[in-house]
């Protein structure tokens, strides 16, 4: 379009170009960023009259109607799964920020740090008949089944044994080149089923976003309108979870506390929906477990940056050349994971020499 103007209106085009050219000794400078010659917003409505590209109206026109339809999808699958007596939907969610800084400074105007909570509902497959059953699990809770004595019971030690001792000789055969050949029969040993319990066949989640709100989810007043909001989106109200069915949120740490505070805050509730009886925290994310677990370890055995004591992380890391978690109480997890998967293999091959 510039190169319109430019043929179709010269004396315009000239004068335009003096006042917005930059020069230097009276040259034209023509910037590799930002050059002067113009470029009219006017290029697109012009191109999307014509059925070139898609105005923005419309793009955003069809990104709503999507997002209609899927969440009244989302709705829909929710009412048939509580009428076959089980809940099909769970929403993962946690706290979102943004920091919006104020280009034009003006009194009163600074800097804010938006923070809201985000959720996406993930459906869930292979679930058994009752899985979901409340009466049941209040009636267990009541019986108070779960206790140290009866999870420790729980735990298959010989399965745990055997499995300790094929990782032994998964890093013999991995490190001996003579015994290269074995690698394979230790890798089917592993994927066979005595040693795979419960395990999950190969899938795609199908997951469903859901809209933000500007509710802050570490706090518990917060943590409940945004629970509530996420609710009413999946269609889910008072009336709907009155059917003695349990309804799970998932989240990291702090959100799994601020869902805890909320059930001991309205615990003398009569309702269970009000008092969220109903709702069951299956525990913080895999990832988020794993991270609290390695900051434990990280913060009883690493012990001071110059141990002599050969039994500590962190003369381990001193020998390996790996870098030393600057704070043991918040490690990075990847970085630290594969250091004391390092060392875990290097001692146990030390003892096997």
């Amino acid at each position: 379009m510039a190169t319109t103007y430019k043929r179709r209106a010269p004396g315009v085009w000239y004068i335009t170009e003096c006042m917005a050219t930059p020069t230097v000794n009276k040259a034209i400078v023509v910037r590799t960023r930002r050059p002067h010659p113009t470029v009219h917003i006017d290029e697109k409505p012009i191109l999307s009259r014509f059925g070139f590209t898609v105005h923005d109206s419309t793009a955003r026109a069809c990104l709503d109607s999507l997002t209609d339809s899927s969440l009244e999808k989302l709705r829909e699958s929710i009412r048939e799964g509580i009428t076959q007596g089980t809940m099909r939907w769970q929403p993962v969610l946690d706290n979102v920020q943004q920091y919006c800084r104020q280009r034009d400074h003006r009194i009163g105007q600074q800097d804010v740090l938006k923070i809201g909570t985000a959720a996406t509902a993930i459906l869930l497959e292979d679930c058994l008949p009752g899985a979901f059953d409340l009466q049941d699990h209040l009636d267990r809770v009541m019986r108070r089944e779960l206790t140290v004595e009866s999870l420790f019971e729980a735990i298959d030690w010989p399965y745990i044994r055997e499995l300790m001792a094929l990782h032994w000789v998964r890093i013999l055969v991995t490190f001996i080149p003579q015994l290269a050949h074995l690698c394979k029969e230790v890798s089917d040993i592993f994927k066979s089923s005595a040693m795979t319990k419960l395990r999950l066949r190969p899938r795609r989640s199908i997951m469903q976003l859901l809209g933000t709100n500007a509710d802050h989810s570490t706090e518990t007043q917060g943590m409940k309108r945004a629970l509530l909001d996420f609710e009413q989106q999946m269609g889910l109200d008072e009336k709907t979870m009155d059917n003695n069915l349990i309804f799970m949120e998932r989240g990291d740490g702090a959100s799994i506390a601020a869902i805890w505070r909320i059930k001991k805050c309205l615990a003398a509730h009569p309702s269970h929906y009000k008092a969220f009886r109903n709702r069951v925290r299956p525990g913080p994310e895999i990832w988020h477990t794993r991270w609290t677990q390695l900051n434990a370890i990280a913060s009883n055995f690493y012990g001071p940056a110059a141990a002599t004591n050969p039994s500590s992380l962190s003369k381990s890391a001193t020998v390996a050349g790996a870098k030393r978690p600057a704070n043991l109480k918040k490690v990075d997890f990847f970085p630290t994971s594969r250091s004391m998967q390092l060392f875990f293999e290097a001692r146990v091959f030390d003892c096997w020499r």
